[in-house]
C-alpha cells in the first residue's frame, strides 16, 4: 500500500513536470486564410471555374427543355416508331447532362484541391516556423478546441510568417 501511495506521488510529481514542460498555443485558422491575400485570389479562380460550369449546365438544361416542349407539341401527330425514336433522344440528352454533372463536380473539387494545398501547406509551414522560434509543444486550432483554458494565441505571429510566404511565393 505503501509503495502504491509513492507510486501516484512520483506520477503526479514527475507528470506534472513533464507537463508543465509542454507548451501550447493556439492559433485561428480562419483569420489565417481570411488574411492571406493568395487565398483571395484562389477564391476568385475558383469561382470563375464554378460559374463556366454553371453556364454549361445552364445551356444543357435548356436545350433539354427545348427539345422537350417541341416534343409536347409534336407528339400527337407522331407515329409510335417517331414517338419511341424521340424520347429516347430525350432520355439521352438527360443522361448527357447528368454525366456531365458528375463530370463538373468532380472537375470543380480538382479545381479547389488543385488551388487549396498549396495554400494550407503555407498555412502550416508558417505555424511550423513560429511554434519552432517559440519553442511549443503544440499548436491547436481554435475552431477545433472543444475546451479552451489557456496557451498562448499565435495567430499574430503566424499571420505576419504567413504574409512572409506567400509574398514569396507570389514571386515564384
Amino acid at each position: 500500500m505503501k509503495k502504491l501511495i509513492l507510486l501516484l506521488v512520483a506520477l503526479i510529481v514527475f507528470g506534472g513536470t513533464a507537463m508543465s514542460q509542454s507548451k501550447v498555443a493556439h492559433v485561428n485558422t480562419q483569420v489565417l486564410w481570411d488574411t492571406l491575400p493568395s487565398a483571395k485570389v484562389a477564391l476568385k479562380k475558383y469561382s470563375n471555374a464554378e460559374k463556366e460550369a454553371y453556364d454549361e449546365l445552364q445551356v444543357l438544361n435548356l436545350q433539354l427543355q427545348t427539345a422537350f416542349e417541341k416534343y409536347q407539341s409534336e407528339q400527337n401527330g407522331m407515329n409510335q416508331a417517331v414517338r419511341e425514336s424521340e424520347e429516347k433522344k430525350l432520355m439521352q440528352m438527360q443522361e448527357r447532362i447528368e454525366s456531365t454533372s458528375q463530370s463538373l463536380k468532380d472537375y470543380l473539387m480538382q479545381v479547389s484541391n488543385d488551388l487549396n494545398t498549396p495554400l494550407q501547406d503555407r498555412i502550416k509551414r508558417a505555424v511550423d516556423i513560429v511554434a519552432a522560434r517559440k519553442r511549443l509543444s503544440y499548436v491547436f486550432d481554435e475552431s477545433a478546441a472543444i475546451y479552451s483554458g489557456g496557451g498562448e494565441n499565435i495567430t499574430n505571429e503566424v499571420i505576419d510568417q504567413l504574409l512572409i510566404l506567400d509574398s514569396i511565393e507570389q514571386e515564384d
